[in-house]
């Protein structure tokens, strides 16, 4: 699968999110692993892809009263015990993205729960992260969709209380440093303004508790796209001393995604894209 290109397999995610959809509201259960499987993924439209990369499918029921993870379906060789906790499950990630995804998922159920939100049953968040999906092994590059799950007994209104979700994992490819990313969907369809809204409110600093507080001080102004130059500028420093804070800020990035960089540029372009949404300009 690792000599599949992430474009090709991205083409088919729009199929797939509207299987899963149809699959849950028909209120269909998923109790047997390989019978749901092949459930999930009956569709011409996607035998194709299957065929090429032995597409895997990993679906967990997340409750969130009990912080657990109940495994539904998975490929025939997954080793993942059938039942975790949220611990277990978020220990599964790359540690460096591991609170983000915290408070992006938390954001995202508290949205799902907005009674004031037009769009809140429809809502699906699509993360690629690294995650570990089996025991041993390294970490995957993985598509994983979280959708609220419909409750039995529907309520009148707009005053659904969605408690669990489904987790929904579709390995990529082996991980080989791609930065963490997500996108909102509404009906199914990428939603720029709801995934910007969301961006905003995850758009904070994770490094402030390995950074020393004047590192912290140039690195945010190296975030906000300041030179080196200008940062002597403004924090009355010299030049060759904010040289220096570039070094060790390299180090100490390269350390935290546990990614060695080249520069200091490098380094906070990186954070940025799995942080930010957005490239230092040059």
């Amino acid at each position: 699968m690792a000599n599949r290109t992430l474009n090709k397999i991205q083409s088919y995610f729009q199929d797939l999110k509207y299987m899963k959809s149809s699959f849950i509201d028909k209120g269909m259960r998923l109790e047997n692993d390989f019978k749901a499987e092949k459930t999930i993924l009956y569709n011409p439209r996607v035998s194709k892809i299957i065929n090429q990369v032995w597409l895997n499918i990993l679906v967990w029921k997340f409750e969130a009263v009990e912080e657990k993870f109940t495994l539904l379906s998975a490929y025939h060789s997954y080793d993942r015990p059938k039942s975790m906790s949220f611990e277990m499950f978020v220990s599964s990630i790359k540690n460096c993205f591991s609170q983000y995804f915290i408070d992006l998922v938390l954001d995202f159920m508290k949205q799902v729960n907005d009674v004031k939100n037009p769009n809140r049953h429809n809502q699906c968040l699509q993360v690629f992260l690294p995650l570990i999906v089996d025991y041993g092994r390294d970490h995957s590059y993985v598509a994983l969709y979280i959708s609220p799950v419909v409750p039995t007994h529907m309520h009148s209104g707009n005053s659904i209380l969605y408690e669990d979700f489904y987790f929904v994992a579709i390995p990529l490819k082996e991980y080989e440093g791609e930065p963490i990313s997500f996108n909102l969907f509404i009906d199914m369809k990428r939603d720029v303004k709801s995934t910007q809204s969301l961006k905003i409110k995850n758009n904070e600093i994770y490094v402030d508790q390995i950074l020393t507080r004047k590192q912290l001080k140039v690195f945010k102004l190296m975030i906000d796209n300041k030179n080196s130059r200008e940062i002597a500028k403004a924090l009355g420093a010299s030049y060759s001393s904010i040289l220096k804070f570039n070094i060790r800020i390299t180090s100490v990035l390269s350390d935290f995604f546990d990614k060695q960089f080249n520069s200091v540029n490098e380094a906070i372009n990186y954070y940025k894209k799995c942080f930010c949404n957005s490239e230092l300009k040059t």
